[in-house]
């Protein structure tokens, strides 16, 4: 990691998710640092991040599309979900 934002675990399935602002990415690996994967990248500036495990979702608010999203945890089917916010920080989900 160079300069990690939020981080979320996924800790029944051994898995930590985290969001790099360097690169402006998302990435999850092993909970012990191996097998690093960049699920998202290019999607502006991902700053929180919060898994819905049991749904198969991750959501994160983007600084610079002043948005919230949300993908499949494997990074895949990005969909906006909320815009014209003004720096959005902070996300959680409820039961």
């Amino acid at each position: 990691m160079d300069w990690p934002i939020d981080i979320a675990l996924d800790v029944a399935g051994g898995t930590i998710y985290w969001t790099e602002w360097d690169d402006d990415s998302i990435y999850r690996s092993n909970l012990d640092g191996t097998n690093i994967q960049l699920l998202v990248s290019g999607s502006g500036r991902p700053i929180d991040i919060a898994l819905d495990v049991a749904g198969g979702m991750i959501y994160w608010t983007d600084w610079w599309k002043d948005s919230i999203y949300r993908s499949d945890l494997d990074g895949t089917n990005i969909q906006l979900l909320v815009s014209e916010l003004r720096r959005p920080s902070g996300i959680a989900l409820g039961p």
